[in-house]
């Protein structure tokens, strides 16, 4: 049986207070990167290890959960990502 992701109540304020979502591929699943006009950060657990959802519609379901506002958009490859 898979482990549940669960947010930090830091990860929730983190996504409530955002204006932005980035989600990256990692590990097998996606990775939730936040942003607002003070800086950005991944979603943690409470290890402080970035959350990693099975599948893109896990993420945003978490995302939609706590902030309807935002719509969370794919991070590029690395490859494409400017340097």
């Amino acid at each position: 049986m898979a482990d549940r992701n669960r947010l930090t109540l830091q990860a929730i304020a983190d996504l409530q207070s955002a204006t932005d979502a980035t989600l990256h591929r990692d590990r097998g699943g996606y990775r939730v990167e936040v942003a607002n006009e003070h800086g950005k950060t991944f979603l943690l657990d409470r290890v402080n290890n970035p959350v990693v959802y099975s599948s893109r519609d896990a993420a945003k379901r978490a995302i939609e959960r706590h902030n309807p506002s935002i719509t969370p958009v794919m991070a590029p490859q690395k490859a494409l990502r400017a340097k």
